[in-house]
């Protein structure tokens, strides 16, 4: 019996450790991935919004408007062209000064005047907390004449990356997804009451474990922005308990079958030690 014990139990043990080792692996390049995604989705969101802001910027209406200085004649055009660009949350033009000559969305008070008044000809784009999440502004400047060396102004536009958001990935990699910056979380796919356990991931290396809700969770933490520290981070997370949930029915499986063997064993070595005992005495008496 303790043969069989022994035996049996270090096959199990091996066969367990193995399926968790691929488990475990298979969910950190299921976290990889699903980050993998996220970054290209958010990439080609931004890289519409900056296709848009430029080709916007270049519309002959709009430098006519924009260089009367005048709020409006300019206001009916910045109310019109949100609506040509998707999920498009901000949309303010501004003088060669930062002055706002009109603008749709947000209350442009929450735009840092250092994001409207650049004066060049360089594109900008930026990340802003906001009570809503965190905002992702482009602006590009309008410029007059062929040569393009008078800036008439600048026009930026930006979209938030809020739970709404945070669904939408979610819904496309199957993971959980937050926002962060300065080391809060301003929006996430997970219920709000999450964001301050998530925030104590935030900066971890790479991956982490959390636990959420008796759940527990692994975490890959990935910068928006991989060349500016402290910037930016997106929250990939997938439920380690979800995932690994089979290995704990296999594991009941195996303590079953374990018991099981033992339990037949015994009788076994019990009906083989009778067998053997009756001859044993029949000889000595």
């Amino acid at each position: 019996t303790l043969l069989a014990t022994l035996s049996l139990g270090v096959v199990f043990y091996m066969v367990d450790a193995a399926v968790w080792a691929q488990a475990e692996n298979e969910l950190r390049r299921d976290l990889a991935d699903a980050a993998s995604l996220v970054a290209q989705h958010r990439a080609t969101l931004t890289e519409t919004f900056t296709r848009m802001a430029r080709v916007i910027a270049d519309l002959p209406k709009l430098k006519a408007a924009v260089e009367t200085d005048d709020p409006n004649t300019i206001r009916p055009i910045a109310d019109e062209y949100p609506g040509v660009i998707n999920n498009s949350d901000v949309f303010v033009v501004t003088d060669p000064g930062g002055r706002p000559l009109a603008s749709s969305g947000i209350d442009v008070a929450a735009l840092p005047q250092t994001y409207a008044a650049v004066a060049s000809v360089d594109e900008v784009s930026a990340f802003l907390p906001h009570p809503r999440g965190l905002l992702q502004v482009i602006s590009v400047p309008i410029l007059l004449g062929l040569e393009r060396t008078e800036i008439l102004g600048r026009l930026t536009i930006g979209f938030f990356m809020d739970d709404q958001l945070a669904a939408q990935f979610k819904g496309v990699t199957g993971a959980e997804i937050a926002f962060v910056a300065g080391g809060r979380v301003l929006a996430a796919s997970l219920p709000a009451g999450s964001r301050a356990a998530l925030a104590t991931v935030t900066g971890a290396n790479e991956t982490a474990t959390i636990s959420l809700d008796d759940e527990e969770y692994l975490a890959l933490v990935r910068p928006m922005q991989p060349d500016m520290p402290g910037g930016p981070l997106t929250l990939i997370l997938r439920s380690r308990t979800e995932r690994l949930q089979f290995l704990n029915t296999l594991r009941a499986a195996l303590a079953r079958a374990l018991i099981i063997t033992i339990l037949l064993a015994t009788i076994l070595s019990y009906g083989v030690a009778r067998t053997m005992a009756r001859p044993l005495r029949a000889g000595t008496t």
